[in-house]
């Protein structure tokens, strides 16, 4: 039975795919992606985003970015990652900020590029909370202000971000924009390591808090310690 349910679910898929382009809708793309039937995938999608459908379009220009189902090109990544940002896709506005700075296109002024990523912190996003913090601790864009630099840090942080996690914790521990706090930075670098994104720099970060409780009281070490647990405890929020 298991064997004919799925003969008739690759059937219908088939038929779906069979369909014009223009009678298939979000769910058909995704399923032909799910198949690796990237062209398909493609076609659908180009069909639902040239008819403004915000999804298809964003979708159209990860596929353009990748190369997959269509020509790779950059110029056309950005150009759908445009119109779907400007009805106000908030992945969207992040990739096409981040095509800028990873110079994927060429730009002059970063300037319209920081926007987008700001656009994006704006409605939550927060791998893009991280990078409007990194943005005004930098200074090199919009002005420097640690003041933003931390509050964007901590949204992003609260959301369970492990880079803005470490950061945040590095700028409570040097006393940056905030009263310095070696404790309450280093739960946060405790957090980082212990977050399951935190991603390949799990050793620098380590031998950060091991440097930090180097200089600490067995009494600070403690309560960074319970803090840690505490603030996983509550999904990050309030620390």
């Amino acid at each position: 039975m298991k064997t004919l349910t799925l003969i008739f679910s690759s059937f219908a898929l088939l038929m779906t795919l069979a369909q014009p382009a223009a009678a298939a809708t979000i769910e058909d793309a995704q399923a032909a992606a799910r198949m690796a039937d990237h062209k398909s995938a493609a076609e659908i999608y180009r069909s639902l985003a040239e008819q403004g459908n915000v999804e298809a379009q964003y979708q159209l220009g990860i596929l353009h970015a990748r190369g997959m189902g269509v020509d790779q090109s950059y110029t056309e990544a950005a150009n759908w990652y445009r119109k779907a940002a400007m009805q106000g896709h908030a992945e969207a506005q992040y990739s096409l900020g981040a095509l800028h700075f990873n110079r994927d296109i060429p730009t002059e002024d970063y300037a319209e590029a920081a926007g987008w990523y700001m656009k994006a912190a704006e409605q939550g996003l927060p791998k893009a909370q991280l990078n409007v913090a990194i943005l005004y601790f930098r200074g090199d864009i919009f002005e420097q202000n640690l003041d933003e630099a931390l509050k964007w840090y901590t949204r992003a942080a609260e959301q369970g971000n492990a880079e803005a996690q470490f950061n945040l914790g590095n700028m409570y521990v040097r006393g940056m924009g905030v009263e310095e706090d070696i404790v309450r930075g280093t739960m946060w670098i405790l957090v980082s390591i212990e977050n399951p994104d935190v991603g390949k720099r799990i050793v620098s970060k380590t031998k950060v808090a091991n440097f930090n409780a180097s200089k600490m009281t067995e009494e600070q070490r403690a309560k960074t310690r319970a803090w840690a647990n505490e603030c996983k405890a509550k999904n990050y929020k309030g620390c």
